[in-house]
């Protein structure tokens, strides 16, 4: 019977951590990384240089930033939240391409101000600075 009574605590924790794995979110998939890069291609975001796209998971959200690539190194990123199969701006520069250049894309969606409170914009796009 102790036996039992020390192993029963240890069974909670277990759940416990597996259901708040769970809710983790998970990295975008590739086919969403080449969704949005196809958007900034198509709408020829970057006319000299190319676009690269990145997912990460920041906080509990999942993330993709995108820059401008060439031979002198990269632009800022813009930040999207990934989230129901839609691309929705969390820093400026993306809120003005969904705005405007992407505002006929169905995959693209603008979240009304203000962003949820879980999201630090400056600390999200320090994060895709870092690599």
């Amino acid at each position: 019977m102790k036996l039992l009574n020390l192993f029963a605590p240890i069974a909670m924790v277990a759940m416990v951590m597996n259901a708040n794995a769970a809710e983790a979110a998970d990295k975008a998939p590739s086919a969403a990384i080449d969704r949005i890069t196809l958007i900034y291609m198509n709408h020829k975001v970057y006319p000299k240089g190319s676009v690269e796209c990145e997912s990460k998971v920041v906080g509990s959200r999942s993330m993709i930033g995108c820059w401008n690539y060439t031979l002198d190194g990269k632009s800022p990123p813009q930040v999207w939240l990934y989230e129901a199969e839609k691309f929705k701006p969390v820093n400026g520069s993306a809120r003005q391409l969904a705005e405007t250049k992407f505002s006929s894309e169905s995959d693209i969606a603008v979240m009304k101000l203000p962003l949820p409170s879980d999201i630090d914009v400056g600390s999200v796009v320090e994060s895709f600075k870092k690599g």
